[in-house]
């Protein structure tokens, strides 16, 4: 476009000096690109610069790269771009309003140990699009994926592995490549349907889990390793023929959740604070909001401890256990258990409940507090729907399901046109 500019001023004016043609961007009211050219070349042409613009801009309508140029004021000249010039700058110079910029996009999180679905792929086209907008706009994309290879859905898939390999992992190797997707989702289905049913096999899934973190025994390891493999040449493969870019970086969670807390505790209290056994980042000092991050409360571990701190409260009459039970009794009111306790008794206990009853209620509704999850990194409403206060708990989860659905409906329609298309 400059150079345009300039090779129309050379054939207007006898020049014989140096000159350089500087495009701005004026208000989109005024057009695309403006010049103030004229006015550089006045004094040394001794003209007047209006009248300059004027000779530039009646030599520029004669191009059909400009649907309007136009003078203001001692002589800009705004320029308009006709529709074919706009559509040709578009591919030879696209603008790069984020050139030197890096951005890191998540772009799709599939577990290992579990079958990809239509929501991988939803996610995986709607993230890797959003990363080809901002690489065309001149950032310097990273994309990377987060996975979580340890934790409770480890645990069900290796149950039933470890029955069907019965010891003798040369099985694994006996399923074709076309049918490990499918294998999988059968294993992890067996054993999620045998933890529901069966509570000594959801005792020992629990510990699978946990094995999940250490992986010492040498057949755990060997299943372990080689169906991990099976799971991420299985992504791999789905999101190269969807022609998703390659990420640069793969997180697990196995790897990056002891060095990230570590990382978090010796920041204590240079970046982040320790409040009520919660580490805080206080965002707001910088203009985002303070987030809540590092306490944990464990599935396992939270029956327990309102039952201790139940049975803590003097003159009870009962176990912490007993009176849990009957205060998380969907038959009977709240009010009328507390009404058989003695007058302390009954407001300690109401402390207690309150203490839960903040907590969840500031979960379902996304307040900042400290994250919930299982010792395996599971989602924060497991431990609303087993926790003591469930049946409490599980109203405000279903108004959180049903203000989701809408969503929920969009995503699959969207998914399955992506599948339609793409796959």
């Amino acid at each position: 476009m400059e150079r345009v500019i300039f090779e129309v001023i050379k054939e207007i004016f006898d020049i014989n000096f140096d000159f350089e043609v500087v495009l701005s961007r004026p208000e989109p009211k005024f057009g695309d690109y403006a010049t103030n050219i004229a006015m550089q070349l006045a004094k040394k042409l001794g003209q007047n610069p209006r009248q300059i613009a004027e000779k530039i801009a009646e030599k520029l309508r004669e191009a059909e790269d400009f649907s309007e140029v136009t003078i203001a004021g001692p002589g800009f000249i705004n320029i308009r771009l006709s529709d074919s010039a706009l559509i040709r700058q578009v591919y030879t110079r696209p603008a790069k309003p984020r050139s030197g910029q890096q951005v890191v996009i998540e772009t799709n999180n599939p577990n290992p140990f579990k079958p990809m679905h239509i929501g991988h792929a939803y996610n995986a086209i709607l993230a890797d699009t959003m990363a080809n907008l901002l690489a065309v706009s001149g950032a310097d994309v990273k994309r990377v994926s987060y996975h979580g290879d340890v934790g409770a859905h480890v645990g069900k898939i290796m149950w039933a592995l470890l029955r069907y390999c019965d010891g003798d992992t040369s099985k694994l190797d006996e399923i074709p490549v076309d049918q490990r997707n499918d294998f999988m989702g059968e294993m992890y289905a067996e054993g999620a349907k045998i933890a529901k049913e069966d509570e000594s096999a959801k005792a020992e899934i629990d510990e699978l889990a946990k094995q999940s973190f250490t992986r010492q025994d040498p057949l755990y390891a060997k299943i372990y390793d080689t169906v991990f493999d099976w799971s991420f040449e299985q992504i791999d493969s789905v999101l190269a023929r969807i022609g998703n870019v390659p990420i640069e970086k793969r997180y697990l969670e196995s790897v990056a959740d002891v060095r990230g807390v570590k990382t978090v505790k010796e920041n204590v209290p240079n970046v982040f604070i320790e409040s009520d056994g919660a580490l805080i980042f206080e965002g707001s000092k910088h203009g985002s909001f303070d987030n809540v991050f590092v306490a944990t409360v464990y599935v396992s571990q939270t029956k327990m401890h309102i039952a201790q701190s139940m049975n803590a409260i003097p003159d009870i009459g009962m176990t912490g256990e007993a009176l849990m039970a009957q205060l998380t009794d969907p038959q009977v009111a709240r009010a009328d258990v507390l009404a058989t306790l003695p007058a302390q008794a009954a407001e300690k206990a109401k402390e207690i409940i309150l203490h839960f009853d903040k907590l969840a209620v500031a979960i379902n509704t996304g307040t900042n507090i400290p994250s919930v999850a299982t010792p395996n990194g599971q989602a924060a409403f497991l431990f609303l729907l087993t926790s003591a206060l469930a049946p409490v708990i599980r109203l405000s989860y279903g108004r959180m399901v049903l203000l989701a659905l809408p969503y929920t409906i969009t995503m699959s329609i969207t998914g399955a046109l992506a599948v339609y298309y793409f796959l």
